[in-house]
């Protein structure tokens, strides 16, 4: 989950960046289904070509940490194995924006919409080993544009890996 903060480009009137905050978490083997599992902090930067109101090519570059213990767990199995594992996850990714409704921080103040984002990246896993693998980031949120060329964002993003050794299992 991540707060993010827009600014348009004062040269570019279609492009905005900023920089998001939020947590990162886990889903797989020692975690088969707690959303938002032991959170850790997340955060990053983001590059946003605006092609039209509606539609959008983004840039992303986030870091965050994860982690989990099979001891969290009441299931018997997984108390009697005891696994876990903590490190760190970077990417670099692409992705397309669909907003809902037309958006543009250059418009009026509490301009906003819904939108969702799909795209490809790089993910950097540093868990039991150090892993470059593919991923596909996808993305929903809410977007509204605060004040003059300020925009802020509420957004639930997730990632398909094709990488199934961040804990080791």
């Amino acid at each position: 989950m991540f707060i993010s903060i827009s600014i348009t480009s004062a040269g570019q009137r279609n492009s905005d960046y900023g920089f998001f905050v939020g947590v990162s978490s886990y889903i797989g083997d020692i975690n088969p289904n707690r959303l938002l599992y032991s959170p850790l902090p997340a955060g990053g930067i983001f590059y946003r070509y605006n092609l039209h109101p509606r539609y959008s090519i983004r840039g992303n570059l986030l870091f965050g940490g994860l982690k989990a213990n099979d001891r969290d767990f009441k299931n018997s199995f997984q108390q009697t194995r005891g696994a876990s594992f903590s490190g760190t996850v970077g990417e670099v990714s692409a992705q397309f924006e669909f907003n809902f409704l037309p958006y543009t921080t250059t418009g009026k103040l509490w301009d906003f919409s819904p939108y969702f984002a799909a795209g490809a990246g790089l993910a950097i896993f540093n868990t039991f080993s150090t892993s470059y693998q593919p991923v596909i980031p996808f993305s929903f949120g809410f977007k509204a544009n605060i004040y003059k060329n300020l925009g802020l964002e509420a957004e639930y993003d997730f990632r398909k890996t094709f990488y199934d050794n961040f804990d080791g299992l």
